[in-house]
């Protein structure tokens, strides 16, 4: 917006800038060549005076021209030929001064001898002479066109011409001494042409000029002559007429040089004043860009200033108030709570106007997010209340089908009962996941630590086809509570995925080590169809960042589930290729648990029947309740009113491939990732 009118002023100022000093440049040459004007006039003087001079035979091969005459033309010539290298750009007036130079140099050739003209030739030659200067002077005055000067260029023109005639007055009077009638005649004809000139020339001055009046005395004296009784006689006092034409062309010089000098004068000044004003106006219009310059800069840095402190602050909020406040009100912050900084811009104009929207969309997103988190922590207590009413559900009836079970002896009865607590104990985790969904953490009772190889057989225990698991040697040591808990929760949901995701011939394998900030890495490795590279990673980015519900939670449950579990205790979990076999490598989970939640050394360890997870150590009362139960029976009972509690929970007892019983504890959800 600036740029533009800044060009289009500076590309004028320069233009501008640029005829004034190309102006002042063409009147400073002009102001030279005006100063040669005096040599043309010098030459055309002393020309018209030695060849008139000529006309006039004093005697036999002489005539009235004298040494003095001749020693100014000679020094005319010399100075017109210095000047004329000065007129190469005017070519007229350059041409109209030699021709000058030659008629002069001609003259010059005559010497002191007269003529052999006939006085018309004479005067042809004087005329050629006259002309040639006159048409210099007004090439020279023609580049100057100004009306201050037009006046002494008329009279400076006016003054040449009525001093040409004086000239002819000279060949007029030769003429009359060779033939009485015809040279009274060319005479009078000659002071009548010099008479009515000075009228013409008197215009240009006043009517009480001196010079003027001389002038016109002068033309008068030389007329009179002609009435004398010696002009009568045919004898006209030549010498006092060359007198009187001496002393009226000395007036008309003296004109001339006036009007020479105020040519002069006039272009000078004029040449000086282009200058000048080329100089003030180069300075005003540099100043005036400066000065638009330093306006145009003011003004893009007070917009530019507050945009860049509007788009600053705006980022920030976009980048990090917004998500931090937005985070403040999930966590159940009122909006009242979460101040909201305005936009550091305070004008009233366009920008300021634009930075009051701002913070109004900035409080409109957050009262949004207020409502939002509102509407979701409504979603979640409906989610808590129906997972804690339907938990509520099935444990009455876990509890019921636990009285079944201690009063059952057909063993097919007993293993369908098995089958059906281990059913509605996946169906108690569905609550789990409910809570887990709306945010919820479970209300665990302080316990013992649960040694590692039972919190894994706890999540062997839970997934349908346990049989195709293979969990190998583990290691020593113990996780606390309730992180023993939620990882039985985490590696069912990692086991149930790998089953399902693999052929129903293969095995499922837990494999162990050590990592390097002396936690533990356990691995779960499927041989199945495997994942495609592009979801791997964005599963794997998913587990990286905080477990949020949203649209794919419903459709990935299990890995929101083992998002928001590895979140709760510090874990990483990852997804890699299976690269132990070329076919069907499927994929590995990496489970990194830190050594804060290993205990190491002697714990109080619950005891673990054949096969099965954690169980509680079994009590003297409860094993004689019921002495026809056989000692896994018992062990299930007992374990039903452990002190770990709610923390792990009886899911089912079924019957493994040895015909061991197998107890089930509640280590979480069920689901594919």
């Amino acid at each position: 917006m600036l740029a533009v009118p800044l060009a289009v002023a500076v590309g004028l100022g320069v233009s501008r800038i640029s005829a004034e000093w190309s102006n002042a440049n063409r009147l400073g040459s002009a102001s030279e060549n005006v100063s040669i004007v005096p040599s043309v006039l010098d030459l055309s003087t002393a020309t018209s005076a030695t060849a008139g001079s000529q006309v006039i035979a004093l005697a036999p091969g002489r005539s009235m021209v004298t040494e003095d005459n001749l020693a100014a033309l000679d020094q005319s010539i010399a100075a017109a030929e210095s000047a004329l290298t000065e007129l190469d750009d005017l070519p007229a007036a350059r041409q109209a001064l030699s021709e000058m130079i030659d008629q002069a140099k001609g003259v010059r050739a005559q010497g002191t001898a007269p003529t052999n003209l006939p006085p018309a030739e004479a005067v042809e030659v004087l005329d050629k002479a006259r002309n040639a200067g006159v048409r210099a002077v007004e090439a020279i005055l023609g580049e100057v066109g100004d009306a201050s000067i037009d006046p002494a260029k008329l009279r400076l023109v006016d003054a040449l011409n009525l001093r040409s005639t004086m000239v002819g007055e000279i060949t007029a009077a030769a003429e009359l001494l060779r033939n009485q009638e015809s040279g009274e005649q060319a005479y009078r004809t000659a002071t009548n042409t010099e008479r009515a000139l000075l009228n013409i020339l008197s215009q240009r001055y006043n009517a009480e000029d001196p010079d003027i009046a001389i002038l016109r005395q002068g033309i008068d004296n030389r007329a009179g002559m002609l009435e004398t009784p010696e002009a009568q006689a045919g004898r006209l006092p030549l010498g006092e007429a060359r007198q009187s034409l001496l002393d009226s062309t000395g007036t008309t010089d003296k004109l001339i040089a006036e009007a020479t000098s105020s040519i002069d004068d006039g272009v000078r000044k004029m040449a000086d004043k282009a200058l000048s004003d080329a100089v003030v106006y180069s300075i005003v219009v540099l100043l005036t860009i400066l000065a638009a310059l330093l306006l145009a800069v003011f003004v893009a840095r007070s917009m530019i200033v507050p945009l860049h402190r509007l788009r600053l602050a705006a980022l920030r909020v976009a980048e990090s108030d917004l998500p931090d406040e937005v985070a403040q009100l999930r966590t159940g912050a009122s909006p009242e709570e979460v101040p909201l900084e305005p936009m550091p811009i305070r004008s009233e104009e366009e920008i300021g106007q634009l930075a009051r929207a701002i913070d109004d969309i900035h409080g409109q997103a957050l009262r949004l997010a207020s409502d939002q988190a509102q509407m979701r922590s409504q979603v979640n207590d409906m989610f808590e209340t129906l997972a804690r009413r339907s938990k509520s559900l099935v444990d009455h009836q876990l509890s019921l089908i636990e009285a079944m079970e201690y009063d059952e002896k057909d063993p097919r009865l007993l293993e369908n009962l098995f089958r059906l607590d281990h059913l509605a104990a996946r169906m108690r985790r569905n609550g789990d996941n409910l809570l887990i969904l709306a945010g919820t953490k479970q209300r665990r009772a302080k316990s013992a630590p649960v040694e590692i190889a039972d919190v894994l057989r706890a999540a062997i225990s839970e997934v349908e086809d346990y049989e195709r698991v293979k969990l190998g040697a583990t290691p020593r040591g113990a996780l606390i509570e309730p992180a023993a808990s939620d990882m039985a929760h985490l590696f069912a949901e990692l086991l149930d995925n790998a089953l399902r995701a693999s052929p129903p011939e293969t095995d499922v394998k837990f494999t162990f080590a050590q990592a390097h900030d002396q936690g533990l890495l356990i691995e779960v490795a499927d041989r199945g169809i495997g994942m495609p590279p592009s979801e791997m990673a964005e599963i794997n980015r998913r587990l990286e960042s905080t477990a949020e519900p949203g649209p794919d939670t419903a459709r990935h449950m299990g890995l929101f589930v083992v998002g928001r579990l590895a979140e709760r205790h510090g874990l990483n979990v990852r997804l890699r290729p299976t690269f132990d076999t070329a076919r069907d490598p499927g994929v590995t989970v990496t489970v990194h648990v830190p050594m804060s939640l290993i205990v190491a050394g002697e714990t109080q360890i619950l005891p673990l029947a054949t096969g099965s997870g954690p169980q509680a150590v079994i009590p003297n009362d409860a094993a004689k309740k019921k002495p026809e139960q056989s000692p896994d029976e018992a062990a299930a009972a007992a374990l039903r009113n452990a002190p770990g509690g709610p923390s792990m929970q009886t899911r089912g007892i079924s019957r493994t491939a040895a015909g061991n019983m197998m107890v089930t504890v509640d280590p979480g959800m069920s689901g594919p990732l």
